[in-house]
């Protein structure tokens, strides 16, 4: 389960990040189009630092939350605790239990966390440099240290830009700033334009997209696109 920041008015993103935190949410989905990352990126930075005692203390996100609320997230996030180690048990896996409060839990809190950031259209350049240097800057802003997912938020630029942006990525995870490259609401055309200039380079498939993030449904089923992606190894 995730949590995105889309659409959530940037002056109650801190507030819903904390909140989600304390229900078990470790993926945040966020982009520079929602205008929200100086604002998330205060309880990620509590949250990282202390645990939960620095959201508590510190930050002061529950001082003023309903008590019954907090005991409702609290026992939401314990039953997922649960739910995932009977889903894992039997299997060799990273331990699910949450880490000490404190800076000496500091690694293991960021590694539970999964952070998803979108580069948006205003950001794309056909300069790779200039990309490189606003995702950074992204990192910095949301204090996390590195990217788990960063991907490019939509194809309506151009080739130029896309093909730049989506190389200044590739070069990005390739030097630890961001474990996984992917794209937003592509199609075939778009999809086919990676595959043909940047996707094969090095070992056949490396460089291809890790997921296509699409708005799918009964009336939105991108048969097309998801047909392609299931082709070649995109998750969707």
């Amino acid at each position: 389960v995730g949590y995105s920041l889309y659409k959530t008015p940037p002056e109650q993103a801190a507030r819903c990040v904390s909140l989600a935190l304390r229900c078990g949410v470790r993926h945040f989905d966020v982009g520079t189009l929602y205008q929200s990352n100086s604002e998330v990126s205060k309880p990620f930075q509590q949250y990282l630092d202390n645990g939960f005692a620095g959201l508590d203390g510190k930050g002061g996100y529950y001082r003023d939350e309903n008590p019954e609320l907090l005991a409702f997230l609290d026992a939401t996030s314990l039953a997922a605790d649960r739910h995932a180690s009977q889903q894992t048990a039997g299997f060799r896996s990273k331990s699910i239990s949450a880490p000490l409060d404190g800076s000496a839990g500091r690694r293991a809190r960021r590694e539970s966390l999964f952070v998803s950031h979108k580069l948006s259209n205003d950001e794309q350049s056909a300069d790779v440099v200039t990309v490189k240097r606003r995702v950074k800057a992204a990192i910095a802003e949301l204090g996390v240290g590195y990217l788990d997912l960063a991907s490019v938020h939509s194809p309506a630029t151009d080739r130029e830009r896309r093909s730049a942006s989506y190389r200044a990525l590739i070069e990005l995870r390739d030097a630890g700033f961001v474990r996984a490259v992917g794209v937003c609401n592509y199609g075939v055309g778009p999809l086919r334009e990676i595959a043909e200039t940047i996707g094969r380079e090095d070992n056949g498939y490396l460089n291809l997209p890790a997921i296509n993030q699409l708005e799918l449904s009964p009336f939105n089923e991108h048969s097309d696109a998801v047909r392609y992606c299931d082709a070649n190894g995109i998750a969707v």
